[in-house]
């Protein structure tokens, strides 16, 4: 994501969290462009420096909105046990995911200086704190290393796949964990692929269809 600075107060901690959302480069990307409120704690957490200096910075605040690419990615992640025997997800950024990144990071900066914002800060390590709209170039040259970004990953798929064999999946299409009888899987787990949207609509059409073949089966 990336923070726009204003000479208007914004005050991005009021209102929608995610109010205002694209998709027109969802297909020829992989990218969704959304506005996201985040809250002063978090924009500490996120503004570089400390003391005296990251105090200066946050008295911007007020003037700031953040708006986020997020990615459709095409890494594959695994699940294994984790430390005391929890379960771990391990998952590494692919170089096709990065530059999506990058593609991303700059289509979001030219929203913020369309929009009117006088300088952007980018969070990218090496870049300076803010930079304006002559510097948007730096922005297609940014590091493809993970390291180098301030990202989320969010709504994890297929920790549960859905199959027609047990060797390669853990439910069946209608939700039936494999071998185990009563047990029925109905949330994102089950989807085999990351299918680039928020799940949540997907995984209530799934919860309902799983209901009503487990009521039919009564």
């Amino acid at each position: 994501g990336i923070f726009g600075f204003y000479e208007d107060i914004v005050d991005t901690n009021i209102g929608a969290t995610q109010g205002w959302a694209s998709v027109k480069h969802r297909l020829s990307h992989g990218i969704k462009l959304e506005t996201l409120s985040i809250p002063l704690e978090l924009a500490a957490s996120r503004f570089s420096g400390g003391g005296r200096n990251l105090m200066e910075r946050l008295r911007e605040y007020r003037h700031c909105a953040m708006w986020i690419q997020a990615c459709w990615a095409e890494a594959q992640g695994s699940i294994g046990v984790g430390p005391g025997g929890k379960p771990a997800v391990r998952y590494t950024v692919t170089r096709g995911d990065l530059e999506r990144f990058r593609i991303g990071m700059r289509l979001v900066a030219e929203m913020h200086f369309a929009a009117g914002a006088k300088s952007i800060y980018t969070g990218i390590h090496g870049f300076p704190w803010q930079i304006g709209p002559d510097e948007i170039h730096l922005l297609d040259e940014a590091p493809l290393d993970p390291r180098a970004y301030i990202a989320v990953m969010s709504h994890l798929f297929g920790g549960a796949v859905m199959g027609d064999e047990p060797k390669h999946s853990v439910c069946d299409g209608k939700g039936r964990v494999h071998q185990v009888p009563n047990i029925v899987v109905a949330d994102a787990a089950v989807m085999p692929s990351n299918i680039g949207v928020n799940p949540q609509h997907t995984i209530m059409g799934l919860a309902t269809y799983f209901a009503q073949e487990a009521l039919a089966r009564a």
